[in-house]
């Protein structure tokens, strides 16, 4: 069992499905800037969808993010002039690095691992409406006392819900 997996996660992937029509998810599977999907293990998909996607990358998000004092949460403030649409959705997470897990089963098994870019925590925000889109929008993303803050950043993306597209991205500094 993955000991981050998360059944929201598990969620977001079924909606990816469901937009490329296909009938069910996989791992390892990967998706490239919401619109291109294929197993992650496929070098040569994975090179030809980035370098389609390179050529007309999203925007840039402009995030601030900042502990709360409560240290229960983080304050996210996400700029974009992405123009508004009905279907528009923003993602935030909440990503650590070099957390270690002991494998005890599988080809893996006895293995110590080290891992990257791990996603504790996944927002959805409906930012359909045109004021919240130009305006800072600012969102809140639940902690853990067991997070580290030193190995966390915050990455955002703007979404259209009905292709999948991510049409600006950006991550906390």
């Amino acid at each position: 069992k993955d000991p981050f997996g998360s059944s929201d996660y598990t969620e977001r992937q079924r909606a990816y499905a469901t937009i490329q029509k296909e009938s069910s998810v996989y791992t390892p599977q990967m998706i490239v800037n919401g619109v291109h999907g294929f197993v992650g293990s496929d070098r040569e998909k994975a090179r030809v969808a980035i370098h389609d996607v390179h050529s007309r990358a999203p925007k840039s998000l402009k995030i601030k993010a900042a502990q709360d004092d409560d240290g229960k949460s983080w304050s996210v403030q996400v700029i974009s002039d992405v123009p508004a649409a009905p279907d528009l959705v923003l993602w935030v997470v909440l990503a650590e690095d070099n957390l270690v897990s002991e494998v005890t089963r599988g080809e893996n098994k006895g293995k110590t691992l080290v891992h990257q870019a791990v996603v504790r925590s996944l927002s959805r925000y409906d930012i359909s409406n045109a004021d919240e889109v130009k305006s800072p929008y600012v969102a809140r993303v639940p902690w853990k006392a067991e997070f580290k803050a030193a190995n966390c950043r915050i990455v955002a993306g703007i979404q259209s819900e009905k292709t999948g597209a991510l049409l600006a991205v950006g991550a906390s500094e």
